[in-house]
């Protein structure tokens, strides 16, 4: 069993995963009780398929996102994994709301909203098999993020969460399409499945905050 957790971005979530298909989940999850509640959560889980110590692997954004929750979640995770000797496997944010689009071939963008009116920003490219970054990981505010959309002058997607404040000012650009990406639970599992990679253990998780 897999256990995916997001407690990077809205709206925090946590669920199972056994041979692919969902066995549970909760979702979402009151970021204000995150550090009170989110073990208490875990056990309620996992309980009824035998308890945390029955997980092959755990998933985990690494961020960029929000810094007390993302360290609220790393710190969780670790323990868990320590204590039951559980492989785990942490995830950029951005790559994992990109995932569900790797089999259809274009350039992709995720936007995830940081502080005070500013942005992560990461674009993708896909062949239609898998899934590249084309650029570093950017921090922009408002304005810049308005003018590099504006630079493109060929289709590129753009993905967000569903209560992006900027889509309308790009009408008139209808190569700029907008994309909702409001659950990372499912992306997370296709990020396990479908990334090559070596599992870490819960010393090498590093975290990508730029948050705060």
């Amino acid at each position: 069993m897999i256990l995916c957790i997001n407690t990077a971005c809205f709206p925090f979530g946590i669920a199972l995963f056994d041979k692919g298909q969902l066995s549970a989940s909760r979702y979402p999850i009151d970021g204000q009780s995150l550090s009170e509640n989110l073990i208490s959560q875990l056990h309620d889980l996992t309980r009824p398929f035998g308890g945390l110590r029955q997980l092959s692997g755990i998933a985990c954004l690494k961020g960029p996102g929000r810094y007390i929750s993302l360290r609220i979640g790393s710190t969780t995770v670790r323990t868990i994994a320590q204590i039951f000797d559980i492989p785990i496997r942490g995830f950029c944010s951005l790559t994992c709301m990109a995932m569900p689009y790797r089999f259809h071939a274009g350039l992709y963008m995720s936007i995830l909203p940081s502080y005070a009116s500013h942005y992560h920003v990461r674009l993708f490219g896909s062949d239609g098999m898998t899934l590249q970054p084309k650029t570093s990981l950017m921090h922009l505010d408002h304005d810049r993020l308005c003018q590099h959309l504006s630079a493109y002058k060929k289709e590129v997607s753009v993905i967000c969460n569903s209560d992006c404040s900027f889509s309308k000012q790009f009408d008139h650009q209808p190569w700029i399409r907008f994309l909702t990406c409001d659950s990372h639970l499912q992306n997370l599992l296709a990020c396990y499945l479908d990334i090559p990679s070596h599992h870490t253990s819960w010393r090498e998780l590093d975290l990508v905050y730029q948050e705060h």
